[in-house]
């Protein structure tokens, strides 16, 4: 669809090729793949010029908004991927995270604006069950030896956030003194 709006603006497929960074001949073939996928001519071709069909130039409108959807949806999905996207669920222990969830859960929101953070203060003995079983994403205390199929430090790394919340958690336990330089 891209190839076909910008020869839709140029209307030449010589200078379409050229700022596709494609072969003319390749571009034709686009063209006639497209035409052949829609059932229908989008453009009129002669040795001298290139004019839309009605089909070629409700294509040509509606492409623009279509292809930027596009362009957001993958954007989207990179952020996700990266963790910058999603719910993430903390549970803490009173006696750990009253000082520095707060924190935790600001730098989190600040590094990545579409994280929907929530954190809840739980029983100690509660968050390794809670995070093995999935009702939370990390859990923060002080002292519990982790529970089976769960990590000491930042437990769920199946999680979209993990790389994220480890290398926020690692600088908030550097400012917090907790962790040597």
């Amino acid at each position: 669809m891209a190839t076909s709006a910008v020869l839709a603006q140029e209307l030449n497929f010589t200078r379409a090729a050229a700022r596709i960074g494609i072969a003319q001949p390749a571009l034709s073939a686009q063209m006639r793949r497209l035409e052949t996928e829609l059932g229908t001519a989008l453009l009129v071709r002669n040795t001298r010029s290139v004019v839309l069909t009605t089909a070629g130039a409700a294509l040509a409108e509606a492409a623009p908004p279509a292809l930027a959807a596009l362009d957001r949806a993958w954007e989207t999905a990179r952020s996700a991927a990266a963790g910058e996207l999603g719910t993430l669920r903390i549970g803490y222990s009173l006696s750990t995270g009253a000082e520095t969830v707060p924190a935790l859960v600001d730098r989190l929101i600040r590094s990545s604006p579409g994280l929907e953070v929530g954190a809840v203060p739980m029983a100690t003995p509660e968050i390794s069950p809670a995070v093995a079983d999935g009702r939370i994403d990390a859990g923060i205390t002080r002292g519990e030896q982790p529970g089976p199929g769960v990590r000491r430090f930042l437990p769920r790394e199946q999680s979209p956030l993990h790389r994220r919340i480890r290398a926020v958690a690692k600088t908030l336990a550097h400012e917090l003194h907790w962790l040597p330089d």
